[in-house]
């Protein structure tokens, strides 16, 4: 039964594509990978059945898909178990941070992959996962693990920053006036 609707997904959009209001490249792109799922070549299936250099090759060849597409298609829509998603450059950042290595080579991640077999696509979806979690925590978008910078008031003379915090944390100006004024005041004798 949910075959049946699937495969009526390809057939309106394959009718529909004339009409959209794209430019007439995407029009053809869109057309070409309805055909493709129509056909059978976008079967999930079909594509776990294959080897995964060969089911990439095959995806590559529509239009429209490019290696980074290819291994999203392969790995996250037909839910192949083995695959490394080698066009995906976020992931290679966070294998190069999780095993210490400077900027390696596509083909060096690849053989530090070999030891997640038999499954690579796991191990690649458990690492994207790991990364933005990281970064959603701040960790990798600032160097100070996440709090915002500003430049402090006398970079004129130091051209240091500070990070910027709530009003009467550590540094912050409100904080500071307050003690500033505070030494400032004379002290009232107490007349006794």
């Amino acid at each position: 039964m949910l075959g049946g609707a699937v495969a009526a997904v390809p057939a309106r959009l394959l009718a529909a594509a004339a009409g959209l209001p794209v430019p007439a490249v995407r029009q053809e792109r869109l057309r070409g990978l309805a055909e493709a799922a129509l056909d059978g070549r976008l079967d999930g299936g079909r594509l776990r059945a294959l080897p995964a250099e060969q089911a990439l090759a095959e995806v590559r060849e529509l239009p429209g898909i490019g290696p980074f597409s290819a291994d999203l298609v392969v790995v996250r829509g037909a839910g192949a178990p083995d695959v490394l998603p080698a066009a995906e450059a976020r992931l290679h950042e966070e294998m190069a941070h999780r095993y210490g290595r400077a900027g390696p080579s596509p083909e060096a991640l690849a053989r530090i992959a070999e030891g997640g077999r038999p499954c690579r696509s796991w191990v690649a979806v458990l690492l994207r996962a790991a990364r933005e979690e990281r970064t959603a925590r701040g960790r990798r978008l600032s160097p100070a693990g996440g709090r915002r910078w500003r430049w402090c008031r006398a970079r004129r003379r130091c051209g240091r920053r500070r990070p910027a915090g709530p009003p009467g944390a550590r540094g912050s100006r409100r904080r500071r006036r307050s003690r500033r004024s505070a030494r400032r005041r004379p002290r009232r004798r107490r007349r006794g």
